[in-house]
């Protein structure tokens, strides 16, 4: 007897958890879609230094550059990004008060 009282009161307790969480838990698919992807945008339109030019492109290149010293540099830069050899510097933070 004592041990069905005891699984009985399990039973109920679960049972009540259960009903608990069923409450609680929303299901309503446009509570979600309202803010769905604004913490994303947020956080693009953050990075994003010049937002008139962002929203309105040239359609002509920039003037002004020497083509053979832009080529050295984007190559230069695309052999070097992300090797972690050539950084032979540690990082030093200093905090003040």
């Amino acid at each position: 007897m004592k041990q069905t009282t005891s699984v009985n009161a399990l039973g109920f307790v679960a049972a009540m958890l259960l009903a608990g969480c069923a409450m609680t838990a929303s299901t309503d698919p446009t509570r979600v879609e309202n803010d769905f992807g604004n913490s994303v945008r947020q956080m693009v339109d953050g990075q994003i230094y010049d937002t008139k030019a962002a929203r309105k492109p040239a359609t002509e290149p920039p003037l002004g550059q020497d083509g053979a010293h832009t080529e050295v540099i984007l190559r230069k830069h695309r052999e070097h990004v992300g090797d972690p050899a050539s950084v032979d510097d540690d990082v030093r933070v200093g905090v003040t008060q």
